[in-house]
């Protein structure tokens, strides 16, 4: 869960999220942890899992990334993160 909770809190020191943030993820050990619900009171945003068992509960976010790699983010050579970024924006 390290990873996951270093990842997510560097996200939100850069990005500033606002009030209301869900974090959506499946029931993974590493979202079900005490260091992420300790990390979701600290930060104020809401953990959002699938269903048990039932992966379509996030198929159409799937799709979209899926879709964001193939045809966008795996055809172009950036050279730094910003382009990836603004790339990604525009998409």
């Amino acid at each position: 869960s390290t990873l996951v909770i270093d990842t997510i809190t560097q996200a939100l020191k850069q990005e500033k999220a606002t009030d209301g943030l869900v974090l959506h993820s499946d029931q993974g050990s590493q979202y079900t942890s005490g260091a992420y619900c300790n990390l979701s009171e600290e930060y104020h945003f809401r953990p959002s899992m699938s269903s048990k068992g039932c992966p379509y509960d996030n198929s159409a976010m799937e799709n979209f990334f899926g879709t964001l790699k193939c045809e966008c983010l795996n055809r172009i050579k950036f050279t730094d993160m910003v382009a990836i970024f603004t790339e990604s924006e525009y998409f």
